[in-house]
Parts: structure tokens; C-alpha cells; sequence
């Protein structure tokens, strides 16, 4: 059903609304739960992003990525997915302002009185009192309703602008164009240079000879020898205390965020009305609800039938729901039917169903027992974060008592060993600026700058990392930039000059290849036995694509694509060796078809273009999030999620 719901949604975008609205009443993840008067779990440029509002969106977020993953949905996942749209729509929203566009209340009303579904028989709209009555009925607030139209009427405005302001060219059309409609196959044989190996020698004087030439390439810039001792979060949480007594105190205090409400699970198969009447719908579903009574088996009839296409795969099988996800003449049908009784023709504004009812689930409290882990997983992501700046400061106080010219290596290992498996020992190689840390968060800017901020010998208050870990860092030594040795690099040397030589023969191999090849002396079946390789075949592939079983490869597609049937193109150099190809097959574009579909494809790429350009904004105004400070998330559970 959500499929129908998004295949209609310029047709039932109201209802939309008010299904995602409802969402929020039945999903209440652990991180996103307020306490005492904080209402904002996070806020971007000081504008609050309320619990409501990630619980509506994430509601949303969930059932998308359900259609693409199923059972494989990635833990977590839809949580970020759902901070991450909210952050990029108050961005969106924010440049919509500073663009000074705005939307009117008569522009909003001109909105919701075109809606069809708010419309009478007589096509006109059905006035305010039947409005309200309608949003109240499905338990969505008003003005919560029309602020989120007028967002989202604020940020079609911006698009508008966007849009307005790109200039598709003839060049761009006709490019665009050839890329998609243009296509070439090829067969090839890759020569691997390792086939090579013991045709290769390196002297020591081609050694000295490369060193000489390109000594620059081999400096070292300065680098810093640390040493660290690593916090980490998750130990803190998984070893937290926190007593039977908290716990259930916990749970009697939030008894209805335990709540199961009262659920159905259904079956149904839907006729959409788009291309027969009401009536015809009916009768259909009377003809199928006749062979099920007569003993027909339900999934199997929806499989066949079932215009829901998602639900029809699964034998018509919509879950467990709750009253509010569905449409009210849906939802007053299932919850009024019995198990395994068989209800309709039913209309709702996506066609015509019919109904059984598998399964119900009274409302009811979840007993202690089956919440216990997760009210404990809750309370601990809470104060983790502050559990683990304590641990982090405790132990910094503890190292400050040493005098700074008597702290050790040895000292600050010994701490570490000393832990309860909370605090880790780290000795990384020396590190330069360029590099890279992966076991303190990569390349993250506070522990490189705290880092190269340090004087030798000299300990690092705690730095937070971005997945909440805290690190202390000790600056063993300083060391400056030098040219390296000779002896230093001379199996580094040795290597990248066998691999080049190595792979020069496979180019000479193939390339004396194609001269057999031209000359008719060869043929690709006889080259096979010769270099002891197999010929591959590709599918079709365009200019930008993958080429099967080459995956990118610019200079191999330019050159395909630069070649008649017949030809032959390299040998290339490749990662692994060298390749000489054939081209089996050339599609070229068609002018008369592209003057037709010249328009269409104009709209489509300003829309890419749109898109891209959006994107660019909103990674641009990430950016200057991080860098002034302005995105802060004050739930402990979601800056844990988000590594913040």
C-alpha cells in the first residue's frame, strides 16, 4: 500500500500528510524521547529540530528504505537518513529566506483548495469547516498541517529560482544525448604484467640512477611521533552501572512509551479506479471474493490480482498496523472485522479492496522483563557522554600530577593496562600532516590541530572524537623534514621499477598482437593460445559507463568509442597489465530523434542540474555548520548515533 501511496501522491498528497503525521504517535526511538521541558533534540543556525519532527520524519524515512532494503535494512541507518533530510531542509529553508521569497497566506490557501481530495462533486473546494473536520478526524493539528505546506511551498519557490537561472545549451543537449543513446561492444584480451615476473631484472644502478633523478619525490615532511591513551565509549556504556530499582523507576515513570497500541494484521487486494469505474472495481472484487469463499486461497488470488504490486508479492500481506496509518474508511473496516473474515468491496481514495483480517494484538503495556535491556541501553546511551568525559578528566587530573619532565611513555601505558578495558594504549607510526589516523577518527581536524599544536613531551587535555570517544595525546618527538637515504628507499625503488617493467612487456606483447592481428597472420582465437589468456566479450556500454568486466575505464571507452566495427584500439596500460580490444558492435545516435526528444530532454537535465546544484548548496552550508559551530545536537543518544 505505500507503493499506491507514492505512485498517487500528486493526486492524495493530503493524505499523505496525514498518514506521515500519524506516524509520529506510534514511533518513539530511545534517543529521540525528551525529558523535563527539552522539546529540540538538535538545532541548525539556533533553529530548534524538534523530537516531533524527527520522529514524523524518521516514520517516514523507515517505510522508503524498507521498500529498498526489506529485512536488510542497516541498523540505525534510517535514523541518520532522517537527521540528515532535517538538517538539509532547514539549510534549504534558510536560503530560501535569504533569498527573501516567502509564501503568503492566500498563496497557501490557493494550495490546499486545489488538493482533489478536498474538493466536492462540483470540483469546488469544500469549504473551512469540512477542512478542519477532516485534519482533526485523522488527529493532525491545523496549523501543523499548513506550516508544513508552507515549507514545502517555500522550498518549490527556491527550486523555481534555481531553475530559472540554468542555461541548457545545444552542446549540453546533443552530449547528453549521445550518452545515452550512443553504444559500442567490444572483446579484449588483458595481458597481466605479473606474467612477466621472471623476465625481469632490476640493477642496483637503475636503482641509483631513478633515486638521483627523482630524490624530491622521496622527502619526508615533518612528522610527529604520539603516543595516546583512547576512551572509549562503548566500553563505558556496556559496563555502566545502573540498578534494578532505576531501571524500573524508568519504566513505571514512561509507562506509555511501552505501550503497544491495538493492532490487525491484514490481507488485502486492491483495483485502482485510475482506469475503470468505482462499479466495475466492485463487481471484479465480488467475482474474486466469491472464489475465496468458495475456497481459494487468498495470497495466491493477490498475487494475480493485487494492483498494490508491493503488498501483491507478499500474498497481499500488509503487516501489523495500528489505527492512523491507513485510511480512515480502510482502518474502520479491518479493526472492525474478525479474524480470517473476508470484508469488502471497501473504497478509500486508492481504489477498491478487499480485506482479511489475519491476526489482532490487544492494546497492552509490555512487561518489564521484555523492555528491561532496552530502557537499560537508553539510560545508558543518556549518560554515557558524560560518564565518559568524567572517566577522560579523572585521568587527566591523575597525569598532571606527574611533573611535565618526568611523564613517560611507560607511565601513560601503565595507566591504560591499569583500566578496566575502558582505556586503550595507542603507538602509531609517525604522522604528517597528510596523513591519517582511522583509530582517532581519520583525518579529523580537532586531533590533527591538537597534534601539531602540541610541544614535545607535553599531554593533550581530552579531545572528543567524532564517534564520542576521548583521547588523550602525548607528543613523543618532533621530526623535522629530510631527504630520505638511498638505503631507505631501495626496495620501494626496486619494486615500483619491476612493476613498470613488468608492465612495458605486457604493452610491447600486445602491441606486437595487434601487428599480427592487422597483418592477418593472427587471429584473437590463435592470440588466445599463444599468450595463454581468454578473449571477453562486453555488453553494450556508452561513453561515462562501466565497461563489464573492466568496470570505469575512461581511456579504453574514449578509444572504443573513437573506432568503427572492426577496428582495434591500444594496447592500454591497465591496473593489472595491458588490454587490446576489438570493437564488435557500434550504435551511433540518431539526429531525427534527438530533434524530437530534444525538449524533453532539456527539462530533464535542468532538473539533474537542479538537483546538483541543491546538493552543492547543502554540502557547501554543512561545511560552514561544522566550521562555526552551529550545528548542535543536545540529545546525548543521538550524538552517540551520529558520532558527533
Amino acid at each position: 500500500m505505500l507503493k499506491v501511496f507514492r505512485d498517487n501522491l500528486k493526486y492524495f498528497s493530503w493524505v499523505l500528510w496525514i498518514v506521515i503525521a500519524a506516524f509520529i504517535l506510534f514511533y518513539i526511538p530511545d534517543f529521540m524521547t525528551p525529558r523535563g521541558n527539552v522539546n529540540a533534540a538538535a538545532a541548525v543556525w539556533g533553529e530548534e529540530i524538534t523530537y516531533q519532527e524527527l520522529r514524523e520524519t524518521l516514520r517516514n524515512v523507515e517505510a522508503q528504505l524498507r521498500q529498498i532494503y526489506g529485512e536488510e535494512l542497516p541498523p540505525d541507518f534510517a535514523k541518520r537518513s532522517a537527521f540528515d533530510q532535517l538538517v538539509n531542509s532547514k539549510i534549504l529553508l534558510r536560503e530560501a529566506r535569504r533569498l527573501g521569497l516567502e509564501v503568503g497566506n492566500e498563496e497557501l490557501s490557493r494550495e490546499i483548495m486545489s488538493f482533489p481530495s478536498l474538493q466536492g462533486a462540483d470540483g469546488k473546494f469544500v469549504g473551512q469547516q469540512e477542512y478542519l473536520r477532516r485534519l482533526r478526524g485523522n488527529r493532525v493539528d491545523p496549523a501543523e498541517f499548513e506550516e508544513g505546506l508552507r515549507v514545502e511551498l517555500l522550498q518549490r519557490k527556491l527550486q523555481e529560482v534555481l531553475s530559472d537561472n540554468l542555461v541548457i545549451s545545444e552542446a549540453d543537449l546533443e552530449r547528453s544525448y549521445r550518452e545515452s543513446t550512443e553504444r559500442v561492444r567490444i572483446r579484449y584480451l588483458q595481458l597481466p604484467a605479473s606474467r612477466f615476473t621472471d623476465e625481469v631484472e632490476v640493477t642496483e644502478e637503475e636503482i641509483a640512477s631513478h633515486f638521483s633523478e627523482h630524490r624530491d619525490e622521496y622527502r619526508l615532511p615533518e612528522r610527529r611521533e604520539i603516543v595516546y591513551l583512547l576512551v572509549k565509549l562503548d566500553q563505558i556504556r556496556r559496563t555502566m552501572e545502573i540498578g534494578e530499582g532505576e531501571l524500573f523507576s524508568y519504566y513505571q515513570e514512561n509507562e506509555e512509551d511501552f505501550r503497544n497500541e491495538e493492532q490487525v494484521r491484514a490481507r488485502h487486494i486492491l483495483l485502482t479506479t485510475a482506469e475503470r469505474s468505482i462499479d466495475e472495481a466492485k463487481t471484479e472484487l465480488a467475482q474474486i471474493k466469491s472464489r475465496i469463499e468458495g475456497g481459494e486461497d487468498f495470497a495466491t488470488i493477490a498475487q494475480e490480482a493485487s494492483e498494490d504490486t508491493v503488498s501483491a508479492a507478499r500474498g497481499g500481506d500488509l503487516g501489523f498496523f495500528r489505527r492512523g496509518q491507513m485510511t480512515p474508511e480502510f482502518e474502520q473496516a479491518a479493526f472492525e472485522a474478525q479474524p480470517h473474515e473476508l470484508v469488502g468491496p471497501i473504497v478509500t481514495p486508492f481504489g477498491v479492496h478487499l480485506i482479511r483480517v489475519e491476526e489482532r494484538r490487544e492494546a497492552e503495556v509490555r512487561p518489564f522483563a521484555e523492555v528491561r535491556s532496552q530502557i537499560r541501553a537508553t539510560l545508558a546511551a543518556r549518560r554515557a557522554p558524560e560518564e565518559i568525559q568524567g572517566v577522560a578528566t579523572t585521568l587527566s587530573d591523575e597525569l598532571a600530577q606527574v611533573p611535565a619532565d618526568e611523564l613517560t611513555v611507560e607511565q601513560l601505558q601503565a595507566k591504560a593496562e591499569a583500566s578496566s578495558g575502558e582505556v586503550i594504549f595507542g603507538e602509531p607510526a609517525p604522522l604528517s600532516r597528510e596523513g591519517s589516523l582511522p583509530e582517532l577518527g581519520g583525518r579529523s581536524p580537532q586531533v590533527f590541530d591538537t597534534i601539531f599544536d602540541l610541544e614535545t613531551g607535553e599531554l593533550s587535555d581530552p579531545v572528543e572524537l567524532p564517534n564520542g570517544d576521548r583521547a588523550l595525546i602525548y607528543l613523543e618527538e618532533i621530526l623535522a623534514p629530510r631527504d630520505q637515504e638511498l638505503e631507505e628507499v631501495r626496495e620501494q625503488l626496486r619494486a615500483g621499477i619491476r612493476s613498470r617493467k613488468q608492465q612495458q612487456m605486457a604493452v610491447n606483447r600486445l602491441d606486437e598482437a595487434r601487428q599480427e592481428l592487422e597483418a592477418g597472420t593472427s587471429s584473437f582465437e590463435d592470440l588466445e593460445q599463444q599468450l595463454g589468456v581468454t578473449a571477453q566479450e562486453t555488453a553494450e556500454f556508452g561513453p561515462r559507463g562501466p565497461i563489464q568486466g573492466l568496470g570505469y575505464n575512461a581511456k579504453v571507452a574514449r578509444a572504443a568509442f573513437e573506432k568503427e566495427e572492426g577496428d582495434l584500439g591500444g594496447p592500454f596500460e591497465t591496473g593489472s597489465g595491458a588490454l587490446l580490444f576489438e570493437v564488435l558492435e557500434r550504435k551511433a545516435w540518431d539526429p531525427a530523434q534527438f530533434a524530437e526528444q530534444k525538449e524533453e530532454l532539456r527539462d530533464r537535465l535542468k532538473q539533474e542540474r537542479q538537483q546538483r546544484l541543491l546538493s552543492s548548496i547543502i554540502l557547501e552550508r554543512r561545511d560552514e555548520l561544522r566550521a562555526d559551530g552551529e550545528l548542535q545536537i543536545f540529545d546525548p543518544g543521538l550524538r552517540s548515533l551520529l558520532g558527533s
